[in-house]
């Protein structure tokens, strides 16, 4: 998720976008990672949010019940009737 962020150091008049992910995105991530290829590349993850600069962002409980109160509300949609 691409935001407008602070100004750049080598164009002051030009924003640099942030990256952003929430927590529990790394987290299923990790764990989908740690499954399939093992925990190197569940390490190999960190370095890549490292290295991209990637802020994490914390997520709370409120945030995930609607969430998931949108997402089932976009199924129910989809759904044919």
């Amino acid at each position: 998720m691409n935001q407008i962020g602070p100004r750049c150091a080598a164009s002051p008049h030009l924003f640099c976008p942030t990256r952003q992910i929430s927590a529990v995105s790394v987290l299923e991530a990790v764990m989908v990672l740690g499954g399939r290829r093992g925990p190197d590349a569940a390490a190999d993850l960190d370095v890549l949010l490292r290295t991209a600069a990637v802020r994490v962002i914390p997520t709370g409980l409120n945030f995930i019940r609607l969430r998931r109160l949108r997402a089932r509300t976009l199924v129910r949609r989809a759904a044919p009737v």
